[in-house]
């Protein structure tokens, strides 16, 4: 039988699993509109994000345990956010004097801490804007709502995230889901109505021609949705790769 514990660890790992799938089906889609779209440099970036919306969920015990950073670790591999923000505080011109990790992150004193802090929002905010825009494309694309998919797993994933160690902690949950919302939401809200814009003010392109591509989408077989959406998207390909720039 399956112990308590072996359960969150599925949970959590499926949960990591279901979300890594919507983001290829997403850079599958979006691909085709910005044709230098890379799956693996996307997965990287999630992988950032997802770093950091569990960095600002444990502020509120400022502490990581053992099985919380091992799943950090696991995510982090090469993509490790903490990486990225050792290298900026060096070029910067501070003075580190251990390298900062998921061991000793919550150990730093209160300005490092801060500076820390500041460097992963930093980092985060790129890469959401990429994530969000490729989203927000394929969800006009296919007519499918990746967002709240993608979403409902992450809350799933913060609430398993929270009761690796000593049980579920509301406010821990609380405090993920807000950094989800910070970092993440507030980025594809902006980008959504954005590209919604972007076709609503073009003239070539009418709503009927969108709905009905949609429609073939949807009874288009997966072996070639490929070829259909390459030759439905030649009117607003440049368009759309030139707003995202």
């Amino acid at each position: 039988m399956i112990d308590t514990k072996e359960k969150v660890w599925l949970k959590l790992y499926k949960r990591y699993s279901v979300i890594t799938k919507y983001l290829v089906e997403i850079c599958d889609i979006a691909r085709n509109v910005d044709p230098n779209l890379s799956t693996q440099n996307c997965l990287r970036q999630f992988d950032r994000i997802l770093q950091a919306i569990l960095f600002f969920q444990s502020k509120v015990n400022h502490n990581l345990y053992p099985k919380e950073i091992q799943f950090l670790s696991g995510v982090a591999g090469d993509a490790d956010i903490l990486e990225l923000v050792n290298k900026k505080l060096y070029s910067s011109g501070y003075t580190v004097v251990e390298k900062i990790t998921w061991d000793n992150v919550f150990l730093l004193d209160d300005d490092m801490f801060a500076k820390v802090e500041e460097c992963i929002k930093d980092f985060c905010r790129e890469y959401t804007r990429d994530t969000a825009a490729y989203m927000a494309i394929a969800e006009y694309i296919s007519g499918k709502n990746f967002y709240d998919k993608v979403s409902d797993n992450i809350v799933e994933l913060l609430c398993a995230f929270a009761s690796l160690e000593k049980g579920t902690y509301d406010a821990e949950i609380q405090q993920g889901i807000l950094a989800y919302c910070e970092l993440v939401a507030e980025s594809y809200i902006e980008i959504k109505g954005n590209t919604e814009q972007i076709f609503a003010n073009n003239q070539v392109i009418q709503k009927e021609l969108i709905d009905k591509q949609r429609e073939q989408f949807k009874k288009s077989k997966k072996s070639e949705i490929m070829q259909f959406i390459e030759g439905r998207l030649q009117v607003i390909r440049q368009k759309i790769v030139d707003f995202f720039k």
